[in-house]
Formats: structure tokens, C-alpha cells, sequence
């Protein structure tokens, strides 16, 4: 599992303020991993900590490399240890689907949770996520492809649920 974490750029090393933020940092980080369930692959998936400017972020990135097709479960499931409310849904590739859009199903378990779509041509999509239901902790996050270009279908697919 991959987990960054980054000191904000206008504290300066040395301070007190610097400490704060860094152990501020270091005990979002530590929930963000217990957040992961024991057990549950975490190949292509990651819990990410981003800092500066403000508040601490976090987010659950599913990642499917390479040339993209439909297919169940494209990324490996994730599951949370905590009740969370994803605040936005972003999914964006490296190269964009052509003929055809890239629908995407983000499903908890085998029940329909949202869906995204990323249009024939572009790289990226991005959408509120304040409306859906909070995510239940221990319930699979699973991640579909629905439908792919179909000139070309896309690559390289991240899918960011930030928190």
C-alpha cells in the first residue's frame, strides 16, 4: 500500500508549528491505514493523506493500468474499518476513451453506489459525492467498468473517493 504524506510548504522546519502539523499528519495517516481491513487486498488500491493549505484530505484511490475493457471488479476491493461520507468522486485516465464513453459503477457489496461516466475524447470527470450514502464500514468498495471506447477504450484509469 502506498500512503504519502507531505509537509505543508509554509511551516518552517525547526518550529513548534512544524511538529503540530507533522504529528497532525502521522495520526490521520495512522487512521487512514487502520481504515483498510486486515485481509483485504490492497494491490492498486491506496489510502492517500494529502496536506497544505489547510485541512488534511483523505481519499481511497482505485487504480486499473493499461488498456481498459468491461470487466467486474477492475480494480482489487477495499473496505473501510469506519463509517465514512465521500465528500467527492473523481475518475480521470491517461489516454480517453475514443468511439465511445467509459462508464464506470462504483458498487458497496453487490449494491449499486454511484456512477461516473468520462466522455468519448476527455481524460476526466469529477463529482460531488455530499448526496450518496455514507460508505458502512467492513462493505467491499468494488469497482466496475461498464462500458469502454470503443475506437479505443482508455488507459491507465484512477478513481479518487475523497473524504
Amino acid at each position: 500500500m502506498a500512503l504519502n504524506v507531505e509537509i505543508p510548504s509554509d511551516i518552517t522546519p525547526g518550529s513548534a508549528d512544524h511538529v503540530r502539523a507533522v504529528n497532525r499528519s502521522l495520526r490521520r495517516l495512522a487512521e487512514a491505514i487502520a481504515a483498510v481491513r486486515p485481509g483485504t487486498s490492497t494491490t492498486n488500491t491506496t489510502i492517500v493523506q494529502q496536506t497544505g493549505g489547510g485541512a488534511a484530505a483523505v481519499q481511497a484511490v482505485l487504480t486499473v493500468p493499461g488498456n481498459l475493457g468491461v470487466q467486474a471488479d477492475a480494480a482489487p476491493r477495499l473496505s473501510l474499518s469506519a463509517d465514512q461520507q465521500a465528500r467527492q468522486l473523481v475518475a480521470e485516465v491517461k489516454r480517453a476513451p475514443v468511439g465511445a464513453s467509459l462508464k464506470l459503477a462504483l458498487l458497496l457489496d453487490s449494491d449499486s453506489w454511484a456512477t461516473m461516466e468520462i466522455p468519448d475524447g476527455q481524460t476526466r470527470v469529477e463529482a460531488s459525492a455530499l448526496a450518496l450514502p455514507k460508505i458502512v464500514a467492513n462493505r467491499n468498495i468494488r469497482l466496475d467498468i461498464t462500458q469502454a471506447g470503443t475506437t479505443f477504450p482508455g488507459s491507465d484509469l484512477t478513481v479518487m473517493i475523497r473524504f
